[in-house]
C-alpha cells in the first residue's frame, strides 16, 4: 500500500483493470449467485459499454486498481421498477478507511444526477451503518438467502 494519491477514474478508461474488478466482483458476489468469472466480466462489459446508460468507476494507486463501484439500471429483480442502482462496491481490506469507498461512491452518485436520477437505490446486509453516514435512508427490510438486508435510497437534489 503506497502513499500516493488515489485517482478514482471511469473504468472505460482503465481496461487493462477489468479483469481485476471481475474477479472481486465475482468473489465477492458472483460465485454465490452461481455465475463464473465469465459471465461476471462479460456482465462488467456490458455496464460500462458506451450506450448502456449505466458506469463503472475504478480506484487507481498508480495503475494497480485498489477498488471498485458501478451504477447499474437495476440490481434487484423483485424492485426492478427502482432505477437506478448503486452495485459491485468493493475496496481492497488494505485500503479501506482512507476516503477510497467515499470517493467511489461520489463518483456513482455524480454520474447518477448527471444521467437524471432524482434517487439512486442499494441493498445491503453488512454496511446499513455505512451508508446511513452518508445520507441513505432505509426504505424496507427483507430476508435473502438467509439474510437479512435493507434496501437504501438516497434523494439526488
Amino acid at each position: 500500500m503506497s502513499e500516493r494519491p488515489i485517482a478514482i477514474v471511469p473504468l472505460q478508461d482503465a481496461p487493462g483493470t477489468l479483469s481485476i474488478c471481475a474477479r472481486w466482483l465475482n468473489g465477492e458476489w458472483g460465485q454465490a449467485e452461481g455465475h463464473s468469472l465469465d459471465v461476471t466480466a462479460d456482465w462488467l462489459r456490458d455496464v460500462i459499454a458506451p450506450g448502456s446508460g449505466e458506469a463503472g468507476f475504478v480506484a487507481l494507486d498508480g495503475r494497480a486498481p485498489v477498488g471498485v463501484c458501478l451504477l447499474v439500471a437495476c440490481d434487484l429483480d423483485s424492485r426492478a421498477e427502482l432505477t437506478p442502482w448503486v452495485s459491485g462496491f468493493y475496496v481492497l481490506p488494505g485500503y479501506r478507511r482512507r476516503s477510497i469507498g467515499t470517493r467511489l461512491l461520489r463518483a456513482v452518485v455524480g454520474a447518477a444526477r448527471s444521467g437524471g436520477a432524482a434517487n439512486l437505490y442499494l441493498y445491503t446486509h453488512t454496511a446499513e451503518s455505512l451508508y446511513r453516514r452518508f445520507g441513505w435512508r432505509v426504505m424496507e427490510r427483507f430476508p435473502l438467502d438467509g439474510k437479512a438486508f435493507a434496501l437504501m435510497a438516497k434523494a439526488l437534489e
